[in-house]
């Protein structure tokens, strides 16, 4: 998945990108809350499509660091599941809830 000119406020929509076998997530530098620099996806600082292309080169000469980012964008993925993120605003709900009474 390439970069893209993406909308603030609009979560999870990158992390069905780090589901797949090989997926990597490239945010822009405001991208999501959850991206960690070359952690679980790669940011990209400019619009300058050579930086895109020095992160490629970068983890196609360090196959290890692409395995690392994409079990670590694989694992949040798995956290932001919406089931479980559905679970904990609804949890959230019933002890604000608790509160009126």
């Amino acid at each position: 998945m390439g970069p893209q000119r993406w909308r603030p406020r609009r979560p999870l929509r990158l992390l069905p990108a780090v589901g797949f076998e090989f997926g990597i997530a490239y945010v822009g530098r405001t991208g999501e809350d959850y991206a960690v620099p070359y952690g679980n996806a790669v940011v990209v600082q400019t619009d300058d499509p050579r930086e895109l292309a020095a992160h490629l080169d970068a983890l196609r000469a360090t196959p290890q660091l692409a395995a690392r980012i994409h079990a670590d964008g694989r694992a949040t993925a798995q956290r932001y599941a919406w089931p479980r993120v559905l679970d904990g605003y609804e949890t959230a709900w019933e002890a604000a809830a608790r509160l009126g009474r």
